[in-house]
């Protein structure tokens, strides 16, 4: 009985649902810093934003895109198949002891 068939399909299974949740959690993200930012200008002193809102903002910025470049390699991993080797050495492989 060969498994791995099965065990491709639950990983691809997995990778859907993390790719659908982290979607979720970015639009809702999006939509709080919106909500944030334009309650932030418009109410109490327009135009003028306080320390901690000013704090606020680019760590919002940095969770949204922290979670862009989470979706994407969990977008590239999900796809690839097999992994490719890199030798970190320097020398020709023809130079090697026994090529």
């Amino acid at each position: 009985m060969d498994m791995i068939p099965s065990v491709d399909r639950f990983e691809k299974l997995i990778y859907a649902a993390l790719i659908v949740m982290l979607m979720a959690v970015l639009i809702a993200a999006i939509v709080d810093l919106g909500f944030f930012l334009f309650s932030s200008l418009v109410t109490a002193s327009p135009y003028v934003m306080e320390a901690h809102e000013l704090i606020a903002v680019p760590g919002a910025f940095l969770l949204i895109l922290i979670g862009v470049e989470m979706l994407d390699t969990i977008k590239l991993y999900s796809g690839r198949t097999q992994f490719m080797l890199r030798s970190s050495s320097s020398l020709p492989l023809s130079l090697l002891p026994g090529r």
